[in-house]
């Protein structure tokens, strides 16, 4: 079962992915727009009895956060909006991530518009069937994430919103999660498990027959890129996380079989660069030292990160 995340930027998708997948795919912050790229991640799970044996596999999507039309802010970010919906576009199921705490305390009519225009903008990727007849509209699942910061007194709020989110969305099934606390979260899962197609072992479904046995869509190089950049998202402030360029240089593994890693941080000001390297090389000592646990924690294995902070040359 292919599932897509979809939803406003900052509304929690990234931690949302992790935590369906049970580990770390895509990097997580707390500034919007953290995620430009869809990243995905592979679940599989064996049941049943000697014999009689079969998996369930989802293959979870991360997308970057979707706005309308009237808010888009550069080309890139309509660029990005169209591959999140793209995406959604390929999958058969897709799950609509609001932020509720966020939407309860200051209600923002942009996502009441997301969810109104949603099914639109994912049939427009969709080709269709043949004999010319539409394409069938993934399943929509409503995510109200981040309950866990709604006030004890606000439930009724809480309800409230979710009934008419889902009047304007037509939501097959509605879900109150928190990601940060992982509650409701199993209930989420268990949902797609439910309703997705189990597979003989060994076999692969039409779905994932082009991604071969592909766990997810990084390797060691680009996983590392993704943990470096949740921490130069973590670290540094303004727009120096968005300016910053993640070059991998090399990534091979030492006689000891430990794993070393170079990448290349780019920016296009010295200043900047004084900045990411931070005074006595703090900051970018933090971010190494904090991506590095991340991978050896992740991968099982000693990791030896090589940041260079570079200025890039003008082109």
């Amino acid at each position: 079962l292919r599932v897509s995340l979809i939803g406003a930027p900052n509304a929690g998708k990234s931690l949302l992915t992790n935590v369906l997948l049970g580990r770390k795919v895509t990097a997580v912050s707390s500034k919007v727009n953290t995620t430009t790229s869809q990243t995905f991640g592979v679940l599989t799970e064996a049941a049943g009895g000697e014999g009689a044996k079969v998996e369930t596999r989802l293959m979870i999507f991360d997308t970057p956060g979707v706005v309308d039309h009237k808010h888009y802010r550069n080309t890139k970010q309509r660029e990005r909006v169209s591959d999140a919906y793209a995406t959604a576009a390929l999958c058969d199921a897709l799950v609509f991530v609001v932020d509720a705490e966020r939407q309860i305390r200051k209600p923002d009519p942009r996502v009441e518009r997301l969810i109104i225009e949603y099914r639109k903008e994912v049939e427009s990727f969709s080709g269709g069937r043949e004999g010319g007849e539409p394409a069938a509209m993934p399943k929509s699942l409503l995510a109200m994430n981040k309950v866990d910061l709604v006030r004890g007194g606000d439930k009724t709020d809480l309800l409230e919103l979710a009934r008419s989110l889902n009047d304007l969305g037509s939501f097959d099934q509605v879900f109150m999660v928190s990601s940060l606390k992982r509650t409701g979260t199993d209930d989420l899962l268990d949902y797609l498990k439910s309703i997705s197609a189990p597979l003989k072992p060994g076999k692969q479904g039409n779905w994932s027959s082009a991604m071969g046995e592909s766990e997810s869509s990084h390797n060691y190089e680009t996983f590392a890129v993704e943990l470096v950049k949740e921490q130069v998202y973590r670290r540094l402030n303004g727009e120096i996380p968005y300016v910053l360029r993640i070059n991998p240089v090399s990534c091979k593994f030492l006689r000891d079989g430990s794993l070393r890693i170079e990448q290349d941080l780019l920016v296009n000001h010295i200043k900047k660069k004084k900045i990411v390297v931070g005074k006595r090389g703090q900051a970018i000592g933090q971010i190494g030292c904090r991506a590095r646990a991340q991978l050896e924690r992740q991968l099982e294995m000693k990791v030896h990160l090589i940041l260079n902070v570079k200025v890039k040359k003008q082109e």
